[in-house]
């Protein structure tokens, strides 16, 4: 696949990310950097650790990463809270029952001051609204947070443990970004033999 984007001119690539693992995605961003491809939009995206190696890439090799999804506004229809530190999902629908000690430590415009109760006793269309705003307030500042916390692959990883729960997967993403680093300038097949 890399051989065919040899010899053609570009200024940007925009490429999906269903079913994509974050080396395979890895291993194409760097192919583009290598290829002196700056700009590189990823679409579907909002899943923590692909925000993460996203980030990494946008500080350290591709001068512009732009990511868009809209999983945060379907998440909302279905009343899905997302945890502001590691966007995993968590259903707060009418059927659930929140304990009151449960502490809400979120500090968007619209959970500040709220509880978990709170929200899961709005009308359904206010929920909604108020769910879509968050969701999509606090995956922007994940977004700007794992970009500042990119300076290097030892900051990303300390940043990630202290915030992620899967950390299997951090450790995948930080091997991965840790072999970028070091064969960025190696024939791009040779990292791809070792990650995939």
């Amino acid at each position: 696949m890399f051989q065919s984007l040899d010899g053609i001119e570009f200024d940007g690539i925009s490429m999906p990310t269903r079913n994509m693992g974050l080396s395979e995605i890895a291993l194409i961003m760097l192919r583009s950097w290598q290829l002196g491809i700056d700009r590189f939009h990823l679409l579907g995206v909002t899943e923590f650790l692909t925000l993460a190696l996203a980030a990494f890439m946008a500080r350290h090799f591709i001068k512009r990463v732009s990511l868009d999804s809209r999983s945060w506004k379907i998440r909302a229809t279905y009343n899905t809270y997302l945890n502001p530190h590691d966007l995993i999902g968590h259903e707060i629908g009418n059927g659930l029952i929140i304990d009151e000690g449960i502490e809400m430590d979120c500090t968007c415009p619209w959970c500040r001051d709220r509880t978990f109760n709170y929200i899961k006793n709005l009308p359904y269309y206010d929920r909604r609204i108020l769910l879509g705003c968050h969701n999509f307030w606090v995956t922007e500042k994940a977004a700007i947070d794992l970009y500042e916390n990119s300076g290097s692959v030892a900051e990303l990883e300390r940043y990630l443990k202290s915030h992620a729960r899967r950390t299997d997967r951090i450790e995948e993403l930080i091997r991965t970004l840790d072999l970028v680093e070091m064969y960025k300038n190696s024939d791009i097949r040779y990292l791809q033999d070792m990650l995939i």
